[in-house]
Parts: C-alpha cells; sequence; structure tokens
C-alpha cells in the first residue's frame, strides 16, 4: 500500500457521520474542539486585558492603594487598629502585587493569541504554551491555598468560606480548560500528520509523473 492510500485511509478514519472531516470530539459542553478552544483563548485575553488595566489603575492611584492598604490592614489585625507603619506596609504590598499583575496579564496575551494562531494554521506545537500557562496557574493557585491556609486564624470569618469555593471553582474551571487543550492538540497532531502524508503522496506522483515523461523522451531521442 502506498503513501497515498495509506493517508486516504488515515483522513477517513476520523470523518464524522457526514463524511466532511469532521472531529466528534467536544469542548466546552458542546462545541467542537477548535473552536471551543479559540473560546478559551479569547475569554484569557478579555480576562487579562481587563486584569492588566486594573492592574494600571491601581499603579497610578496613589489614594486607592492608601484604601487598599487600610481595609487589609483593618481584616488583618485581629483588634482592627493599623498603625501607619502598618498602613505603609501594606500599601508596598499593593503595588507589588499590582505591578505582579500587570506584568502577568501582559505575557498572558501573547500565549493566548498564539493558541489562536496555532489552532489556525494547524500547528500543535503552538497550543502547547497556554496549556503549560494553565498547568503553572493550576500549582501556583495551589501553593497560594496552602499559604492562606496557614493565615486562617487570622483571616475574618466571611473570607474562609468565600475563599474556598472560589479556589475550587477556578481550579475545576482550569482543569477543564487543560483537558480541552489537550484534545485540540492532540487533533491538530493528527491533522497535521495526515496533511504531511498526503503532501508527500503528492509529491511521489509528481516525481513518478516527471520521470515518465523524462523516460519517454529519452526513448523518442534513441530510436
Amino acid at each position: 500500500m502506498n503513501r497515498f492510500a495509506v493517508s486516504s485511509t488515515s483522513a477517513q478514519s476520523r470523518k464524522g457521520p457526514e463524511g466532511h472531516g469532521q472531529s466528534n470530539e467536544r469542548c466546552c459542553i458542546c462545541i467542537e474542539v477548535k473552536p471551543g478552544s479559540i473560546a478559551i483563548a479569547v475569554f484569557y485575553m478579555v480576562l487579562y486585558s481587563v486584569t492588566a488595566v486594573l492592574s494600571v489603575v491601581v499603579l497610578a492611584d496613589g489614594d486607592l492603594q492608601r484604601r487598599f492598604a487600610r481595609s487589609i490592614c483593618f481584616h488583618m489585625k485581629s483588634d482592627g487598629e493599623c498603625k501607619g507603619s502598618d498602613v505603609n506596609s501594606y500599601e508596598k504590598k499593593v503595588q507589588i502585587l499590582g505591578g505582579a499583575g500587570f506584568v502577568i496579564s501582559v505575557l498572558a496575551l501573547p500565549v493566548a493569541a498564539t493558541l489562536i494562531y496555532g489552532v489556525l494554521k494547524i500547528r500543535p506545537c503552538l497550543i502547547m504554551p497556554l496549556f503549560v500557562w494553565n498547568i503553572a496557574d493550576t500549582l501556583r493557585d495551589t501553593i497560594c491555598f496552602f499559604t492562606v491556609y496557614k493565615l486562617w486564624g487570622a483571616l475574618p470569618e466571611y473570607f474562609v468560606p468565600v475563599f474556598v469555593v472560589t479556589f475550587f471553582i477556578l481550579q475545576a474551571m482550569r482543569g477543564y480548560f487543560i483537558s480541552a487543550l489537550w484534545s485540540v492538540y492532540r487533533q491538530l497532531k493528527s491533522e497535521k500528520r495526515d496533511m504531511d502524508l498526503v503532501e508527500d503522496a503528492q509529491q511521489d506522483i509528481v516525481d513518478s509523473h516527471e520521470h515518465h515523461l523524462l523516460v519517454g523522451a529519452f526513448s523518442e531521442k534513441t530510436f
């Protein structure tokens, strides 16, 4: 069996019921894998764009930083009394968090855009940046969760259940996104392999045709 037959068989084996070569895999409940992965990328781009804007607003507004610092200090202090030095310390932490949020958001935007380009151009390797980014986010949030867990005794009572529920919701979303990205990676890799097989088979046909033409021309000259 030649490579063209192999590629045709491989491509047909992945066709859907209508025979249009579409995968039956789904993500985002009812959306196919590729459109679903693009939707995930757009979601991340919107999310990190908003985060970057909010970070800039916080960094540019000294009064807002001061109010955030006082609010955090008030909730973190068991007696509710915040000295000027305490507020200054928390204000610096707010600035650090705002700067870190801006840097992370700016770095995440091209990572999400890379996913869209990879899906449209059928380049499986370009799915990996956002896939790895989600895994890193999951590990980072898990570390933050256990770090905050050690401080639960000093936190307000209403904060703990809200924090726990939010953490598990975000982790469930990231787990779902990781699964969807892995699905689109496998699908694109399969499509890329089929395309390479077809291109190789077509090149073999062209080479064979040119060979026959050269042989025919040589035979005519000889006789």
